[in-house]
Parts: structure tokens; C-alpha cells; sequence
């Protein structure tokens, strides 16, 4: 059964763990079916997030207001997840991932069924700084994408409890 928590509670978890991005409740929505949970990988945070609200919004105030930049690796677990970020519009079903950079603004549209998502919060100069230009911001990943299969993989352990790497 999914928790139902109060709207107000789901958003202070989310901008404890995603700073300066809000949710956004459907109309008259007063309770939330999930929850935010944060835990670390490494040095990372990975968030876990599921709800069925509107969508996650990060607009200019956000960006304005936030004094660290990171590059979100985002894995769509259950459900259909609708983004607008980067100039593009994209939709994650149960194993694509995207990276989200945190200087941009974006949406995070859920279904009214909700969804799950996992998030790797990496910081932003050292992954581009790694990649050299080699990767596409806010571009789908399919689940059959190398990177998306090793970070998944990685992630996935992880979140079920197996962190002993």
C-alpha cells in the first residue's frame, strides 16, 4: 500500500533533498500518494521519489537561489514521467534515464497514477568536466545505453540495500 502523506510535508522532504525545485500539487490535491528519501552513494545523494502530484518544477528563482550546480542522473522506475528541460520534451518509462542539469530550468510531469524516480545528484564542473562534451543533457537514455546500464546498475544495488561496493 502507498503511504499518503500531506502535500505541505512532501514538498519540505523534497526541497531538503532537491533544493530550490518545488512540487507542484494537482488541483484541491491535499495528500500525496509516496515519499522522498535521500541516502548517501559514496559522496553522492541519491533520492528516491514518488508521488502523484502535478510535477517537480525548477524555474529561474530556483536557479537564481541555489548556491551549487549539479547534473542529476534521473531513472524512471515505475510509472511515465513527462520532462521539459534543455529545450527538449521527453518522456521516461519504467527504466530510461536522462541527465537534468540544475542550471536549467524544467519540469517533472507525473501521471495521476504517479511514479518513482531515482535521482543521482552528481556536482556539475567535475561530471562535464569528465565527459568533455560527450553526452547530451535532457535527451532520453534508453535502458540498453551503456552509460545508462552501468550508472542503473550501480544505483539500483544501492536503493535495495546491497551498498557494499
Amino acid at each position: 500500500m502507498t503511504e499518503l502523506v500531506e502535500f505541505e510535508r512532501w514538498s519540505n522532504d523534497l526541497g531538503q533533498v532537491c533544493r530550490h525545485y518545488e512540487g507542484i500539487a494537482r488541483r484541491r490535491q491535499r495528500h500525496v500518494a509516496g515519499r522522498i528519501k535521500v541516502r548517501r552513494f559514496d559522496k553522492l545523494d541519491v533520492a528516491d521519489v514518488s508521488g502523484d502530484v502535478q510535477c517537480i518544477r525548477r524555474d529561474y528563482n530556483g536557479i537564481r537561489r541555489d548556491d551549487s550546480e549539479h547534473i542529476f542522473f534521473i531513472t524512471q522506475l515505475e510509472g511515465k514521467l513527462n520532462v521539459d528541460h534543455n529545450d527538449r520534451r521527453t518522456s521516461l518509462g519504467k527504466g530510461d534515464s536522462l541527465l537534468l542539469d540544475s542550471t536549467k530550468i524544467g519540469d517533472l510531469g507525473f501521471e495521476e497514477t504517479g511514479g518513482r524516480l531515482l535521482s543521482l545528484h552528481m556536482p556539475r564542473q567535475m561530471f562535464l568536466a569528465v565527459c568533455k562534451g560527450s553526452v547530451e543533457i535532457g535527451k532520453r537514455l534508453s535502458l540498453n545505453h551503456p552509460m545508462a546500464q552501468a550508472i542503473q546498475q550501480q544505483m539500483l544495488r544501492f536503493s535495495l540495500g546491497d551498498d557494499n561496493t
